[in-house]
């Protein structure tokens, strides 16, 4: 127990560490903190409300119910599936009343909100459980695959992680090119009318620039935050993604996470190889049959989505080399428009957005092809296994780097 103990304050400093650093970046940029400082997002106070609790929590379970509700995890797990599931349908039609022409009668308001209470109740109930069931299974998949590293009896950095709706992150890109600049992340729980409303203050204050807030899975604080509104494999996956952030952290590449850019770029698409191939490892424990991807656009048979937005970012990126900025934006809204008609609804395409999603280099979104994701998949295709990769991989610290290893591998 005392061992658990020095092992959980040592990721809490760390953990604190990691947020402080964070917000550096966004701290003295007079408009955009004015616009956003009512709206931000107060890391230090969730971590130190959710840290403890967790670890806490982790010690109680292994004393008393951890047997049984392993040993009907998966029965957890699909309860907590479908609340998760009905509980999404429901805040979506909710939404779309509030927002309808007509206004919704009082009554169906009403019922919508007394389901919703009900159901986020025994959500609320089975969260630990499904954590806890959750994070034995990446551990036991990350020790198989020879990744998570040993402090004595101790794997560090542990697994750990919340529930939580998803946190808001305001993203911003000149207009004239694709270019993320430093993000601000903002409350979960920001309205619609008021996202859109901080966006315009942004764009009002800078008109070069463009600005989106999109809704994030998951959060790399410690425990990191990911959202109850995911498939199981997509949890499972977002889950290791996260994990490989904090393992990066103590790395040359994590360290450098905050530097923006490729090496930004080079983060995350390592951290979403890890997710795939742990996640992939895990869920043959869990043997979860149902699998649906709740990380892209939903799209219909018919429509080859990938293949859409890659042709709308070629064309963006050629209007603006061409210094065609009115044009690109409205070649965005004609696509975004054309979206419409297949059921998928994106409520604004600007150079912020493939900013954000540029930043994960396997994502069509970011343009063809990227060499960063050519050479970190043949550093991993060169790589005799996960573990192997990652221990060579971490080491990098800038694109040029990367190159020669990809060469020499």
């Amino acid at each position: 127990m005392f061992g658990a103990l020095l092992i959980s304050i040592a990721s809490f400093f760390v953990a604190l560490l990691f947020l402080m650093l964070a917000p550096m970046a966004t701290r003295d940029e007079g408009n955009l903190s004015k616009i956003t400082e009512p709206f931000r997002y107060n890391l230090i106070k969730w971590e130190t409300s959710h840290f403890f609790d967790k670890w806490v929590y982790a010690y109680w379970f292994r004393n008393n119910e951890g047997e049984s509700v392993l040993a009907n995890k998966n029965t957890y797990l699909t309860d907590f599936s479908e609340l998760s599931r009905n509980i999404k349908v429901l805040e979506n039609e909710l939404s779309s009343l509030l927002s309808s022409v007509d206004q919704a009668n009082t009554k169906e308001l009403t019922s919508i909100r007394n389901e919703l209470v009900g159901l986020k109740l025994s959500q609320s109930y089975l969260e630990p459980y499904v954590e806890r069931i959750y994070e034995q299974t990446i551990n036991e998949a990350l020790v198989d695959l020879g990744v998570i590293d040993q402090i004595g009896p101790f794997n560090w950095p542990p697994v750990d992680f919340a529930f939580e709706k998803g946190a808001l992150l305001l993203v911003r890109s000149p207009k004239n090119k694709i270019e993320r600049l430093d993000d601000v992340l903002l409350k979960p729980n920001i309205e619609l009318l008021s996202q859109i409303q901080i966006e315009n203050a942004v764009e009002s204050s800078d008109p070069n620039l463009s600005a989106l807030i999109i809704r994030i899975g998951g959060l790399a604080t410690y425990p990191s935050q990911v959202s109850p509104y995911l498939s199981p494999l997509n949890t499972l996956e977002m889950i290791a993604h996260e994990w490989a952030h904090h393992w990066l952290f103590f790395r040359p590449l994590g360290k450098k996470w905050w530097a923006g850019g490729d090496i930004r770029t080079i983060n995350e698409t390592v951290a979403g190889i890890v997710g795939s191939e742990v996640s992939a490892q895990a869920n043959s424990k869990l043997e979860i049959k149902s699998v649906t991807s709740s990380q892209t656009q939903p799209s219909k048979i018919d429509f080859d989505f990938r293949g859409f937005m890659l042709d709308t970012r070629l064309k963006l990126e050629d209007l603006l080399d061409k210094g065609l900025v009115k044009e690109s934006e409205d070649w965005l809204e004609k696509r975004r428009t054309k979206l419409l008609d297949h059921g998928i609804e994106i409520r604004k395409l600007n150079t912020a957005y493939f900013a954000f999603y540029g930043s994960y280099a396997a994502d069509p979104r970011s343009g063809e092809k990227s060499p960063l994701l050519e050479q970190i998949e043949k550093v991993r295709s060169n790589s005799s296994d996960l573990a192997n990769f990652l221990e060579v991989i971490s080491q990098v610290t800038t694109a040029e780097e990367l190159e020669k290893l990809a060469e020499n591998k």
